[in-house]
């Protein structure tokens, strides 16, 4: 496909992707999906800015030491942040409203719109995580002289026959000015497939090994664990759940309660706009259970107690504080086709970690942490079982876990230093 093919397509398309988000924005309770913002407009920043895209929560997460880090380098450069999802963009205003950052939502990949976004923002570098590969919006940066740092940078062997069938719009945009910074051995070979010269292809690690948790959540934490009244119970968590794994996370529940064991559930399902569904699946388990929302809005006539068996974590931004409650996490989207989320949150904050087989998103980041000892896959929910019960009588074995996990978070560590000397070369290169 050529670029001009490409821009048919996406003139196309581009009325399709708004009303998605405007349903998504509208389902999760997210916000506005600002329209002005996706066809490139706003207002014009006074210098030329650093400019760093985090597509959605995961993302934005990761780059918060980034982020952190280049504000601390350079204080009077302007600093910005695209995100394309509502939640997201939600996540980064919670996280960086105090940072001096500007927060703006990427514009639809089409000529007049990326041209309004690059005359307002003006970068001198474009750092992108992950693989977000915009044919437009690189294309357009190659032709001004902005370089691009793909930081974190994957891809899996799905994405790798998908791009080959596009060679000639990646030529195109993926000129000169791109670096990949990639996580693994696997994922520089798989970018050198596909074009990318060796000399521009390094591995960086991934940036979410250099996660720490920052001070609010752990705040936040000591708060919790002051109003609800589970200090002496075995808490564990299902984070990032997906269809059909709050069923089998709600009867691994049931039995551990029936078997004898005082075990109180947090569910937290990836998905806002399932947080209704899953609430209903919970009614019908007749465990006794609270909404964490209720709880906020105080219209609970009993807060979390000793009869309490679920909570369901139906806010956003809450995730990291209640991994903290744990005393073990079960990561979701690893029983289901989706590949997996985040491990290293809950391993930050202290809890025995598990997950499920399908973690082909990072499949290095998975299988080293599950080598190494610091997280554990279970099959089904008689493994997750299992491995609860072990947990939950054992806490030898939980430090032993937190011992491994720790070890290997901190010999993995060091992304963030790579990408920033990336960053670093690539602005003294720039023209001032």
């Amino acid at each position: 496909m050529s670029l001009g093919l490409y821009r048919i397509a996406t003139w196309l398309l581009a009325p399709l992707f708004l009303l998605q988000l405007a349903w998504r924005a509208r389902i999760e309770r997210s916000g506005t999906i600002d329209l002005a913002a996706r066809l490139g407009f706003g207002s014009k920043l006074v210098g030329r800015s650093i400019w760093i895209h985090a597509v959605s929560v995961g993302e934005v997460q990761a780059a918060a030491p980034l982020v952190l880090a280049l504000r601390e380098r350079h204080p009077h450069d302007p600093i910005v942040v695209t995100c394309i999802t509502p939640t997201g963009m939600a996540h980064a205003r919670r996280l960086f409203t105090e940072q001096n950052v500007t927060l703006r939502f990427l514009p639809l990949d089409l000529p007049g719109a990326v041209r309004r976004f690059l005359d307002r923002v003006q970068p001198q570098v474009g750092i992108v995580l992950e693989t977000e590969i915009w044919p437009r919006l690189f294309y357009e940066c190659g032709q001004r002289g902005i370089p691009i740092i793909l930081a974190s940078a994957r891809l899996s062997e799905r994405s790798v026959a998908r791009y080959r069938r596009l060679a000639g719009l990646l030529q195109q945009s993926l000129g000169r000015h791109v670096t990949v910074a990639a996580q693994s051995d696997v994922d520089a070979e798989r970018f050198r497939s596909l074009g990318v010269p060796s000399d521009r292809v390094s591995i960086s690690g991934n940036l979410k090994f250099d996660f720490s948790p920052p001070a609010a959540a752990i705040e936040q934490r000591q708060e919790l664990q002051r109003r609800y009244s589970i200090a002496q119970r075995f808490v564990w968590i299902a984070a990032s759940t997906h269809e059909g794994e709050e069923s089998a996370v709600l009867e691994t529940q049931q039995r551990l309660k029936a078997a004898g064991l005082d075990s109180v559930l947090i569910i937290a399902p990836r998905h806002p706009r399932r947080f209704d569904s899953v609430a209903k699946l919970i009614e019908a388990s007749e465990l006794s259970w609270v909404r964490v929302s209720q709880l906020r809005a105080g219209s609970l006539e009993r807060p979390i107690g000793s009869g309490t068996s679920v909570i369901l974590l139906d806010t956003l931004g809450d995730l990291l504080a209640h991994y903290g409650l744990a005393q073990a996490a079960f990561v979701g989207g690893s029983w289901v086709a989706v590949g997996g989320h985040n491990l290293l949150e809950p391993l930050a904050m202290g809890a025995a970690t598990l997950t499920g087989p399908q973690l082909f998103n990072s499949p290095e980041v998975a299988r080293n942490l599950s080598e190494s000892g610091a997280v554990k896959v279970v099959a089904d929910a008689r493994e997750l079982e299992q491995q609860l019960w072990l947990l939950a009588q054992d806490s030898d074995e939980r430090e032993r876990r937190g011992a491994r996990a720790r070890a290997q978070l901190d010999s993995s560590r060091g992304a963030l230093q790579r990408v920033l000397a990336l960053v670093e070369t690539q602005l003294q290169s720039m023209p001032r």
